[in-house]
């Protein structure tokens, strides 16, 4: 069966070990994010037949993707926010991120809903949830003053920038 990808943030379907999966790049770094095979359905389209390949990429979208790809696992207790609605798609996917600590709220108390994921959130989430995963050591990472604007990236995502450019 054809498998339909939403492309956005440097999303890309790739051959891994023989089987389908989902790459994102962050900055020059590519982490494959799960296995798209069988029962794991990492993205969905739209109700509307169609997935929005020029979209923007949510926070609870991203987190939702991040949500999918380690099975969906069953939340126990329900996290509500300000902005999110309850029982919306991303219901479950943010509760588990919030307890796992892959994401945070503002400080109002709200988690973002419709916000854009920037590279920065993005690399953030990334960690936290490698870290969940147990693919995220304490090993030092690289040295980001080879890039040119290391200085601009915010220091809440300077740990996770090194770890991903550490793991090339």
């Amino acid at each position: 069966s054809a498998i339909w990808l939403f492309l956005a943030l440097g999303f890309a379907i790739e051959r891994v070990w023989g089987l389908l999966a989902i790459r994102l790049v962050v900055g020059f770094v590519p982490l494959v994010l799960s296995v798209v095979f069988g029962a794991i359905v990492i993205i969905k389209g739209y109700g509307n037949n169609s997935f929005g390949a020029d979209d923007i990429c949510t926070r609870e979208q991203f987190i939702t993707f991040l949500y999918r790809a380690s099975g969906s696992p069953e939340v126990i207790s329900k996290v509500t926010f300000p902005d999110a609605k309850d029982g919306a798609y991303y219901a479950d996917a943010l509760s588990w991120g919030y307890q796992n600590k892959i994401i945070k709220t503002f400080e109002d108390g709200t988690i973002g809903i419709g916000k854009t994921v920037d590279r920065a959130h993005a690399a953030s989430f990334l960690y936290a949830w490698g870290k969940l995963m147990n693919k995220a050591d304490n090993r030092n990472g690289a040295y980001l003053g080879d890039y040119t604007d290391a200085e601009d990236v915010p220091l809440y995502a300077r740990t996770a920038y090194a770890w991903l450019v550490s793991r090339n």
